[in-house]
């Protein structure tokens, strides 16, 4: 999907945006929903923390994977830690796997 972008000699849209979206620095990401409705004014802020996880980027989805993230801290054990999808092993000093 293409990017839309507003040229920078459009002054008067890229004003308006900045008011509708509260743009305060840059780099400054707004997501949009399919009605044109401003979902998060901090979207790169989301994407840094959660990538595509994050998506649909609403304020609801932030609070399910921060929701997530502390119940995963309080039920940590070495074996979450350490294994994932791709691998259920660690390499000891002299190189075998160990489970």
């Amino acid at each position: 999907m293409p990017w839309l972008a507003i040229p920078f000699s459009d002054s008067e849209t890229r004003n308006r945006l900045k008011e509708l979206c509260h743009v305060k620095g840059i780099p400054h990401l707004a997501l949009l929903d399919d009605t044109g409705k401003v979902v998060t004014e901090d979207g790169v802020h989301i994407i840094r923390e959660y990538g595509t996880e994050g998506y649909p980027f609403t304020s609801k989805r932030v609070q399910e994977l921060k929701d997530k993230e502390e119940e995963a801290k309080r039920n940590q054990s070495l074996r979450s830690i350490l294994v994932s999808n791709s691998r259920d092993f660690v390499i000891s000093s002299d190189r075998n796997e160990v489970s």
